[in-house]
């Protein structure tokens, strides 16, 4: 078993970023000599975090967001600004808490000029919603 705390001392305000300090229970048990050391206080380990399972969230891509707006495109194919609510984000995606509903069509790319109610033609980039699935199920590169 394992015990993260997270180190309040170790907060990079660059990198937006907080160490973690990992307890592990039974720290020589693994041991194979010359092959695997056993673990020692302050080494650093490669360490995998995975929550619990979120089912049900909206997920979008970080870049549709534009400063607290997605441009979505109604059921006439006219360009619609949105002012949603971010519940948080994780890596290259943002979990929506409110201000969408599930099926309504993002824009992932920037429309220039962006004006509302303008006519779109929109095109489903099947390769950004398959990242964006494999990633919110924790099939994606964790940076």
């Amino acid at each position: 078993g394992m015990v993260f705390v997270p180190s309040h001392d170790t907060i990079d305000p660059q990198t937006r970023t907080v160490g973690i300090i990992v307890a592990v229970d039974s720290p020589y048990r693994q041991t194979v000599p010359g092959v695997r050391p056993p673990l020692s206080k302050n080494m650093f380990v490669e360490v995998e975090l995975s929550g619990r399972p979120r089912p049900g969230q909206l997920v979008v891509p970080r870049t549709a967001l534009h400063g607290g707006q997605v441009y979505v495109v109604g059921a006439d194919n006219r360009l619609q600004k949105r002012t949603v609510e971010v519940a948080f984000f994780q890596t290259n995606m943002a979990i929506v808490a409110a201000g969408l509903a599930a099926g309504e069509r993002v824009v992932v790319s920037d429309p220039i000029p962006a004006i509302e109610g303008m006519l779109m033609a929109p095109v489903e980039d099947q390769a950004a919603a398959a990242a964006l699935i494999a990633e919110a199920s924790g099939e994606g590169a964790v940076k």
